[in-house]
């Protein structure tokens, strides 16, 4: 049984421009599902479009991404073969002393 507080609810226009729509459907949700799912209808769809890149902004983001990335990647694993290797140097001296 779904009981309201006003009869304005069901009048002709606003049913027909659909301003109670989201009430109607999650009052039928509850009654056949149950609340789980009652809050994911009454969320919108959120805009998260991105808006105009110019051209000089995309060539730069271009060349951020083709360039700039490799690049740090590469000084990154050329200093982790140095700390490996004078790691292994410090251990073999290690060994040897011991």
């Amino acid at each position: 049984m779904i009981l309201t507080g006003a009869v304005t609810l069901f009048q002709k226009r606003l049913v027909q421009s659909g301003g109670h729509l989201n009430f109607f459907l999650n009052s039928i949700d509850v009654l056949t599902l149950g609340d789980e799912l009652v809050g994911i209808r009454s969320k919108q769809p959120v805009n998260r479009s991105l808006g105009y890149i110019s051209t000089a902004q995309k060539m730069v983001w271009r060349l951020f991404a083709t360039l700039f990335m490799p690049v740090v990647l590469a000084v990154i694993g050329t200093f982790r073969v140095l700390l490996r290797r004078q790691e292994k140097q410090n251990y073999l001296k290690t060994f040897a002393a011991g």
